[in-house]
Order: C-alpha cells, then sequence, then structure tokens
C-alpha cells in the first residue's frame, strides 16, 4: 500500500511538468532500489563524447523479448518515470532510463528555458536506443515517450531504427504547437531551423504507433492524432481518455494502461 501511495505520487510529479519550457532537474526524487527494483547504472556516451547517465532495470518475472527505452518530457529527469518502468519490469519487460544533457546526473549542457527543444536531445535519445538494442539484440525495442519525448523518439527513428513508439501526448505537429503554446500560454518559443520539416518526418515513421491522448489537451491536440492515424491505419491506433495532459496513468489506471500496450504489441508481432 505504501508503495503504491509513492508511485502514484511521482506520477502527479510527472503531471505537473510544463511542455512549454525546458526544466531539468539535478535531483532525482527516488531510486530504483527504493522501489525494490534490480538494475545496474550506466554512464552512456553519445557520438559527441557527452555522457548520459541511466539505470538498466532487470525484471524479476520471466522476461519479455520486448526491451522498453523511456524517453521522458522536457523537465525533471529519469526519475519521474520510475512508476512506469516498476510496472513494466513487474511485467518482465527490462527497461532502459536515460537523462538528457544537463538533466539529472547527466553531464551539464547550457539551457534556455525558453528553447522548444535541442537536436543535441535527439543524440541522446538515439544514443540510449543504440544501447539498449546492444544490451539486448535479440528482443523487439519499444520507445515509450512523453511530451517532448515522443518528438525525440520519433526524430531518432531515422539513424537508431527500432520497432514500437507508445507516444502519449504525442507531438504531431511540431510547428502547430509552438503556435499554440504562443496562444495558450502567452509564451514564444525559440526553435531549430528546421523545425517546419519535421512534422513531415514524424509521418513517414513506418512502424507501429500506439498514440494515448487527452481529449482536453490544448496543446498535443486529439485532432492532430487522429489525422497522423488515418495515414496508416494499420499500424497506427488511438487511445483518448477524458483528462489532461500526461493524466493517461491516473486516469485509465495503470492495469488498463498497460494491458492496453501489451495488446497492441501482440497485435503487431515481428514479421
Amino acid at each position: 500500500m505504501i508503495r503504491s501511495a509513492l508511485l502514484l505520487s511521482m506520477i502527479y510529479i510527472l503531471m505537473a511538468q510544463p511542455l512549454s519550457a525546458i526544466d531539468p532537474k539535478k535531483e532525482y526524487i527516488n531510486t530504483p532500489d527504493k522501489l525494490g527494483l534490480e538494475y545496474t547504472e550506466m554512464t552512456l556516451l553519445t557520438a559527441d563524447e557527452t555522457q548520459l547517465h541511466s539505470w538498466l532495470i532487470t525484471p524479476k518475472a520471466p522476461m519479455q523479448q520486448i526491451t522498453f527505452v523511456i524517453a521522458y518530457g522536457d523537465a525533471g529527469n529519469m526519475s519521474y518515470c520510475l512508476p512506469y518502468a516498476y510496472f513494466l519490469a513487474q511485467r518482465g519487460y527490462p527497461v532502459l532510463l536515460f537523462d538528457y544533457r544537463g538533466f539529472g546526473q547527466s553531464a551539464n549542457f547550457e539551457i534556455n528555458p525558453n528553447q522548444y527543444y535541442y537536436n543535441a536531445f535527439i543524440e541522446d535519445t538515439q544514443t540510449a536506443i543504440a544501447k539498449a538494442k546492444a544490451l539486448y539484440p535479440d528482443h523487439r525495442l519499444a520507445v515509450w515517450g512523453f511530451s517532448m519525448g515522443t518528438l525525440m523518439a520519433g526524430l531518432a527513428y531515422e539513424q537508431t531504427p527500432f520497432d514500437y513508439l507508445i507516444a502519449e501526448s504525442f507531438v504531431v505537429q511540431p510547428l502547430a504547437c509552438v503556435e499554440r503554446i504562443r496562444k495558450e500560454k502567452d509564451k514564444t518559443l525559440e526553435v531549430p531551423a528546421e523545425i517546419a520539416e519535421r512534422g513531415t518526418q514524424l509521418s513517414a515513421l513506418p512502424i507501429p504507433i500506439l498514440m494515448i491522448n487527452a481529449k482536453n489537451d490544448p496543446i498535443t491536440t486529439t485532432s492532430d492524432c487522429k489525422k497522423f492515424a488515418a495515414e496508416k491505419p494499420k499500424k497506427r491506433k488511438l487511445i483518448t481518455f477524458d483528462g489532461g495532459h500526461l493524466q493517461g496513468a491516473q486516469t485509465i489506471g495503470f492495469p488498463t494502461y498497460l494491458e492496453t500496450i501489451g495488446n497492441f504489441l501482440k497485435d503487431h508481432p515481428r514479421k
């Protein structure tokens, strides 16, 4: 009961993270050992020789043949996603958590909080994906992204392909999201020069994608996700819920949430 309450409180913290500003946290709100998880602490080295802090969570249950990489949003650090890693490990999935540069105990990186995202975060995500594939070469690989992490995962695919994308609060149209943030929050973000091309790049993703989206999210909208799913209906599925940004686990409930993901993976076996 105490552990369940702790995990739920961590989910509420994750939900409170902003969509419109990069807000890294250095301090971890928890560590895997305190949740009874078996894990290995690792340092990942990017192509530009930046050190990233990472936790590999290994399951006690019989291991599934699918590994998860979790790519979180624009705030906090990887410890905020430990509840998701906990429940995945309970079901037999190995999970790789990592911190972008400038977050957690990864290498320092100067961050402008008004920047939408940094291309360096895409490289960080690619590094984590490549590491997970090297650790479990016979597994399929699923990337579970949240908010900005969905964008980083989608853009990482071209250089480091993977098998599935699970996307909550999917940034399907990055440029449109920037404009919505300007209107909804009266905040103008600085964007990478190539941002106008990113929506096209995401539309080309050939892998199965499960989208979990809040009906009441004014930035990463259900309308965007419906259009995106319609482009490749055999490979893309949208689940909606009555709630706000990143409230999927709280609203749907973790058992149903994870059952939905598990069923999606079963429905799209490796060919």
